[in-house]
């Protein structure tokens, strides 16, 4: 099975070899669990009007933040598909869907780079927070995206190193206009 990272979508699924975001990967009931959690949790929140808000914010150059999110949940997942890690599906989602749900533009003169960079974790959580019922895990994948620049806000689960790498393989391939 290829690593597909980034926007390789097959009817709302993640792309896989044979296209039909599971081949290639042992679909025990666990993991099938894994897999409806993490899709109906992203889908809620790809549909919620709140997070459609990111729409109308550029991230990275070409890409809408609630893109960019969304391509960090899938790269996320297909990471911890590829690794076959056990991961908690809703969380995963939801913590990705959320990790950059600050309503500004980050160009404007009002936010310094060097704030939003140290800062916007917590401005997204704290967000998040005052609309959402979030686990400590959400909290933690949200909160701890932005490690290692923010040195103290370590991952403490597989979910959030997941999002912390994607995050960051996301940035890059959408800077330079590779997703």
């Amino acid at each position: 099975m290829e690593l597909c990272l980034g926007k390789c979508y097959n009817k709302g699924m993640f792309c896989s070899s044979s296209g039909n975001g599971v081949s290639g990967w042992d679909v025990s009931l666990e993991r099938r669990q894994i897999v409806d959690k993490f899709y109906v949790a992203l889908n809620d929140l790809q549909n919620d009007d709140n997070v459609c808000k990111l729409k109308s914010f550029r991230q990275h150059r070409a890409t809408t933040r609630f893109d960019h999110s969304k391509n960090v949940a899938l790269c996320s997942y297909n990471i911890s598909k590829k690794l076959r890690l056990k991961v908690d599906g809703e969380a995963l989602a939801r913590g990705a869907m959320l990790h950059d749900f600050f309503m500004y533009d980050t160009k404007s003169k009002e936010v310094s780079a060097y704030r939003h960079g140290f800062k916007h974790a917590e401005v997204a959580m704290r967000n998040a927070m005052l609309i959402y019922s979030l686990s400590t895990l959400e909290k933690n994948i949200i909160y701890s995206h932005m490690w290692p620049l923010n040195i103290t806000h370590l991952p403490k689960s597989k979910e959030a190193a997941l999002v912390c790498v994607a995050d960051k393989y996301c940035a890059v391939k959408e800077f330079f206009g590779r997703v």
